[in-house]
Formats: structure tokens, sequence, C-alpha cells
């Protein structure tokens, strides 16, 4: 609608979008986006029945982002098969796009659709169940619609 979104270079605004808007748009495959609540007493982020323990994986409270509705966006490079106790998310594998130097995992978790990346040598088939990992600085955080930055520890 002729409104600039974010000025930045490109790896900036890859890197740290300043809103869903540009988060969804900038990357291929497109961001994870995962629109939910999260308890302010467990700081356990739900998108529908997808349960994410966020105060583990990031190390501090999140009561202050518990007040308003929380989209969380995870890249597909981000999110990574991983051994079972290193595992964030669980899911089944869908599809496997294999595009040669790499492939894309489309997993199912809990009723939500995720890409991951995988190495082009993993070798995951549909009906797997595979664990993801993604590491704290690799989350992206939102509310209405606007990038949210953590508080320091």
């Amino acid at each position: 609608q002729g409104a600039i979104q974010q000025i930045g270079s490109a790896v900036e605004i890859y890197r740290r979008p300043g809103s869903i808007q540009v988060a969804g748009f900038v990357g291929s495959p497109r961001m994870n986006l995962l629109e939910g609540k999260l308890d302010p007493q467990s700081g356990i982020f739900s998108a529908g029945r997808l349960k994410l323990d966020l105060a583990a994986l990031l190390g501090q409270p999140l009561a202050h982002m518990a007040a308003n509705a929380l989209t969380i966006g995870i890249r597909p490079e981000d999110l990574q098969p991983a051994a079972g106790s290193e595992g964030f998310i669980r899911g089944e594998v869908e599809l496997v796009e294999d595009i040669g130097s790499d492939r894309f995992l489309h997993v199912l978790c809990d009723g939500v659709e995720l890409i991951a990346r995988a190495g082009k040598d993993v070798a995951l088939k549909g009906g797997d169940v595979v664990d993801l990992a993604v590491g704290p600085n690799a989350l992206h955080l939102f509310q209405a619609g606007k990038r949210v930055e953590l508080r320091p520890s």
C-alpha cells in the first residue's frame, strides 16, 4: 500500500525483521510463524495444540509478554533435526523436499506445519518422527505485528 515497512541492509532486514509482514516476505522458504499465547506463570507458549517451553529455551521469565497474543518466527535454516534430548519441538515428517544441496522437511507438530532445513545427508522420509532444535538467538518474537526485543537477563 505504498508504506515503507523497514529500512536497512538486506542482511539487517533478514536477521532482524521489524514486523511480521517483513518476516514473512524476506527469505525462501518463508519464515515459520506461530501465532499463540504465552502463559505468564509457566512461560509455555501455546499455538493450538502445540506447546513450547519458551522460558526454558530463552532462560528468562517472560511474564511481560503474556498480556497479548504472541507470534514466534523461526527461519527454516534455524530449525534443525536434533538428537531427542536436544530437541525443542517434535513432529512427524510429512514431506521431504530435496533440492540437491539441502533438504527441506515439512514437519507436522501437534497440528502446526513447520519447515526445517536439513543437510543433504539427513536420511528422513515421510512418516518419520523427528526432533527439531532451535537456538534461543534464532527466535523472532512479535506482538501486535511488531518485533519485540527480549529484556536483558
